[in-house]
């Protein structure tokens, strides 16, 4: 949680997200266990009480578009080594067909 609030300190007033969790904490039923029911309960609310906890729902957006991990970033990596590894190999192919041709023009 730190991590993200340095990341985006320019979007969320701490102090107001402090108290609005509190707020959050004393208002949310028993029965919600998980992070999905959570943003069920968010989303049901009514528009007044949004207001009220307008940088708890800015943290959880937020939180919930960041990746977990940077597959997305190392297959993209690994896509661009395969397709360089193809093309130094055609292009070292090509180059020596090329060398055979002008060595057998010359001669």
């Amino acid at each position: 949680m730190k991590e993200v609030m340095e990341k985006y300190k320019n979007y969320i007033n701490e102090e107001n997200l402090k108290t609005q969790l509190q707020i959050l904490a004393s208002t949310v039923p028993a029965t919600i266990n998980s992070i999905v029911e959570i943003i069920a309960y968010l989303r049901e609310l009514a528009t007044a009480d949004k207001e009220l906890i307008k940088e708890v729902i800015t943290i959880v957006k937020i939180t919930m578009v960041m990746p977990a991990t940077n597959s997305t970033s190392e297959r993209s990596f690994s896509a661009m080594r395969r397709i360089k590894t193809y093309l130094r190999s055609t292009i070292l192919w090509f180059s020596m067909f090329i060398e055979i041709l002008q060595t057998i023009i010359w001669i």
